[in-house]
């Protein structure tokens, strides 16, 4: 791929084009023009060797109507030319709001250039690559960033597309956990409501995932009242909170259970944090047991708060 300068007046309009791209609406068009006024046109037309737009056609009829004399164009092979049509209408169609999917279609744009992914790029392939971010309007960290969520799992890519989970958690988790992790950590979650967990918490999940602090069994099982009563809850919090004892029970034993659940979740981040950076007077093994015990702790919570 190559991106220079053409003269406006020398390109056309591929003739599949009107036939696979939707035309953008007059108010997207008033908007469009009053950015390139603004600002210039930002991103190059995308054409073959032939001079035929592949996309772009707004921005250069808007360029034809303001009189501008040349405008950037980034040059494909003319064989690719119905494939990208095809593909960039289905990322528009899509509005970008899968990220899963306009992934795949990034991809797609790596396979037809026959660029590789991976650290050791050349100044050329990386060249490339910045400039298929161009094509999709996009910076090239984030086009990495979506690249990387196809390394994740089925299951928690499927979690992404239905807005689950974000990006950053994404990324987050393609970069710590191998597939056999992951598919653990799909299963601690799909028994969770994740929509009401923040980010932070779930980086927390997912350090415990990958530090074998957390299985899938410990964190499904259903504790109740025979196995979970307040002594042990009480050992826990004593155990944990150390000078904020009294600060904890205090509130725990005045608030409601959303409270509860709140003051629970505080402590178990603390207490992993306090794990990974200054290493406590308990082996691994009881640490992993009280991490386990606030799991459970907080799954009886959530059962009391739904009753």
């Amino acid at each position: 791929m190559i991106i220079e300068k053409r003269k406006t007046y020398n390109l056309t309009i591929h003739p599949l084009h009107d036939e696979i791209i939707s035309k953008c609406s007059k108010s997207e068009m008033l908007s469009l023009e009053t950015s390139i006024r603004d600002q210039g046109i930002l991103y190059p037309l995308l054409v073959n060797q032939e001079n035929q737009i592949i996309d772009g056609t707004s921005r250069w009829t808007i360029a034809k109507k303001l009189n501008i004399q040349e405008v950037s164009v980034l040059i494909i092979d003319i064989s690719l030319s119905e494939e990208l049509l095809t593909t960039i209408n289905e990322t528009r169609r899509d509005n970008e709001t899968d990220l899963i999917k306009l992934a795949k279609k990034i991809q797609r744009f790596y396979i037809l250039f026959g660029i590789k992914r991976g650290p050791k790029k050349g100044h050329d392939v990386q060249k490339e690559a910045c400039d298929i971010a161009a094509v999709f309007k996009m910076s090239y960290k984030k086009m990495s960033r979506l690249l990387k969520l196809l390394e994740l799992i089925q299951p928690i890519q499927d979690l992404i597309s239905n807005n689950k989970i974000g990006i950053v958690i994404g990324n987050h988790i393609a970069s710590r956990l191998e597939t056999e992790k992951q598919y653990d950590l799909y299963q601690i979650i799909n028994s969770m409501d994740i929509t009401k967990m923040k980010d932070q918490d779930l980086k927390i999940l997912i350090n415990q995932v990958e530090l074998d602090l957390l299985t899938t069994t410990q964190v499904t099982k259903s504790p109740n009242c025979n196995t979970l009563g307040f002594e042990d809850f009480h050992t826990i919090i004593q155990t944990s909170s150390g000078d904020h004892y009294s600060e904890v029970m205090s509130n725990i034993t005045s608030a409601n259970v959303e409270r509860i659940i709140k003051d629970v979740k505080r402590i178990q981040r603390n207490t992993l944090s306090c794990y990974e950076n200054i290493p406590p007077g308990i082996s691994i093994e009881n640490h992993r047991e009280l991490i386990n015990s606030f799991q459970e702790i907080l799954n009886f919570l959530h059962s009391m708060e739904v009753h």
